[in-house]
């Protein structure tokens, strides 16, 4: 007590213990655990500082057990460890690194007991905490001779010694025994709730730990990898020079770095990625935060292939990594279970990966900006489906008709666009309603980029089977399925038209251009009429534009693209070498 206030207190004690421990996410458990035992060797010689996963077998059960070199606990110091909100030798703060801890973590999966034992100067002691009779605390133990009595802490030197353990060095381990005594809580450490990979174990370090501390050593036991031989366990950074066909960390000017790596698919295992050959675990794309050494919000699989595009991640999601690494100083904090981050100004808002998009996508190294090329595929369609865009953008929108820098911009034919020509191509051999433009030159034009999409799998990630596109605000990119079911029967009524030169060469690649040329033609304009109305703010408020330019939208428009039929068969007629000139286009 001060003498401005008195101090709260807790009526129902019981209750408070129960409630923090219950509502801790299981999955925070072995972090908890580990993160413990690395703090605790970093106070070890240095020659020390070791920490062993394996399993013990206990009451005729196989259990998880993690043991460091730190520091031993003393008898006192080892009981008082067990009340929550109490430790050896942290400094308490939510800016630091203390939460509710590894007894919150561990307690929600392991009623049964999380037994601890500490060596200190040759003399070891043991106590295990639990859940009896619904209440949280030490289980208390007989006297292992039948006399004397019961407690809840006990000295178990010559059992630990008879069990072949080295007191020669301070030591602190874990159990963690379970829900019930025959779990294994090496293979099935939440008792079925939630059920864990045969890898759970190093997966969950390494989609935690973006590094650990120098000189810091992790032994893993063979149970836990599929080598089934004891390994050392490494750190995304530790493994990203050399596990990894690229990397790069590039500075932002406010301290944030990103770190960028590639790690190519497989050729002989194509469901796996480079980095994974002989590693302790899987590795696959995706993106993260790094605040202090670990990682938070991870956004990978399907959700990060689908948000790639947001981050200048255009293709390749599953071989391309972002992590976003906060400097020590940056106001934000974990929460108390330590699962996720906060802003600490203002109204403390979650921080999110997304919310450094636009770094990621500004700061990509160039090597990486050359891989992206060579994975987009085919990305071109002919000069009078652009000049179209360019027309309606004129008219919908005349002052945003922007070069980059005023330059010229060229296609691969050796044409030059340039503002004087009006959209018209000039110096190029071919006639202009013929001409392949790549529309990676599209962006500066017409405002947006238009991406063609070939491959079935990146189709599939963004959540296109079955629609025509989908437009991303935040890297004005039009993402276009040219798989969609508009263009397959635009080719198939472009070749019945054109049976009189069904022996042509090249025939049904070019109906199929001309198909994916309508697709583009009717989405673009779809999408340059539903951004016009960004300009009528009094009756289009931005959740009615983002449904005017929704991929339903633009599937709809897709698939009204029968009066381009004339026109898509004179373009592949032309190009063919069959008929008469092509007609610009103007539906």
């Amino acid at each position: 007590m001060t003498n401005a206030v008195t101090e709260l207190k807790v009526d129902d004690e019981a209750f408070l213990v129960a409630s923090l421990i219950d509502r801790c996410p299981k999955a925070m458990m072995l972090r908890e655990l580990v993160q413990n035992a690395i703090e605790a060797v970093t106070q070890a010689p240095s020659d020390q500082r070791r920490i062993v996963i394996d399993t013990v077998e206990v009451e005729g059960g196989k259990k998880l057990r993690i043991r460091n070199n730190g520091p031993g606990l003393d008898r006192q110091n080892l009981y008082r460890m067990c009340d929550l909100a109490a430790s050896i030798g942290k400094i308490k703060g939510l800016d630091k690194n203390f939460g509710m801890g590894a007894k919150v973590a561990s307690l929600p999966s392991n009623n049964h007991g999380v037994r601890y034992r500490s060596c200190s100067r040759g003399e070891v002691y043991e106590v295990t905490i639990g859940k009896r009779g619904g209440v949280y605390g030490r289980i208390v133990r007989p006297p292992a001779d039948g006399t004397g009595m019961a407690a809840d802490i006990a000295n178990v030197t010559e059992v630990v010694k008879a069990e072949g353990y080295d007191l020669s060095l301070d030591w602190t381990e874990v159990t963690l025994l379970g829900m019930r005594p025959s779990q294994n809580t090496a293979q099935d450490p939440y008792d079925g709730d939630p059920t864990v990979s045969p890898q759970w174990l190093p997966e969950t370090l390494y989609n935690r730990y973006f590094r650990i501390p120098e000189g810091v050593e992790i032994r893993i036991a063979g149970e836990f990898l599929a080598q089934r031989s004891e390994r050392g366990f490494e750190s995304v950074l530790q493994r990203a020079p050399t596990a990894f066909a690229r990397y790069e960390c590039v500075n932002a000017p406010d301290g944030v770095r990103i770190h960028y790596l590639y790690d190519p698919t497989d050729p002989d295992q194509p469901w796996e990625n480079q980095s994974s050959q002989g590693a302790l675990q899987a590795a696959a794309g995706q993106t993260a935060i790094v605040f202090r050494n670990e990682i938070y919000d991870r956004n990978f699989g399907p959700s990060w292939a689908y948000d790639g595009p947001e981050y200048g991640i255009t293709f390749g999601a599953r071989n391309f990594s972002a992590y976003i690494e906060l400097p020590d100083g940056y106001p934000a904090w974990p929460d108390t279970y330590r699962q996720n981050l906060f802003r600490t100004s203002g109204a403390g808002e979650h921080l999110w990966t997304r919310n450094f998009a636009a770094q990621v996508l500004v700061l990509r190294p160039a090597w990486l900006l050359e891989l992206l090329q060579t994975m987009s595929g085919g990305n071109e369609v002919s000069s009078s489906v652009l000049d179209s865009l360019l027309g309606l953008k004129s008219v919908l929108n005349p002052a945003a008709l922007l070069f980059a820098e005023g330059a010229p911009l060229e296609d691969e034919g050796g044409g030059v666009w340039t503002p004087e020509t009006g959209g018209d191509f000039v110096s190029g051999e071919q006639p202009r309603s013929n001409r392949r433009i790549n529309m990676s030159i599209s962006k500066p034009i017409l405002g947006f980029e238009i991406v063609l999409l070939h491959n079935a799998q990146e189709i599939q990630e963004r959540w296109l089977r079955g629609r025509a596109g989908c437009y991303y605000p935040s890297t004005r990119q039009l993402f276009l399925n040219t798989h969609y079911t508009a263009v397959a029967e635009m080719h198939r009524l472009i070749l019945r038209m054109c049976t009189d030169i069904a022996g042509v060469e090249g025939l049904d690649g070019a109906a199929q251009q001309a198909a994916i040329d309508c697709l583009v033609l009717r989405a673009g304009r779809c999408l340059l009429f539903g951004l016009a109305k960004q300009d009528d703010e009094d009756n289009w408020q931005p959740g009615h534009i983002e449904k005017a330019i929704s991929p339903e939208s633009l599937s709809v428009s897709a698939d009204d693209f029968h009066e381009l039929t004339q026109w898509a068969v004179r373009q592949v007629r032309q190009r063919v070498g069959g008929a008469a000139p092509a007609i610009a286009v103007t539906a």
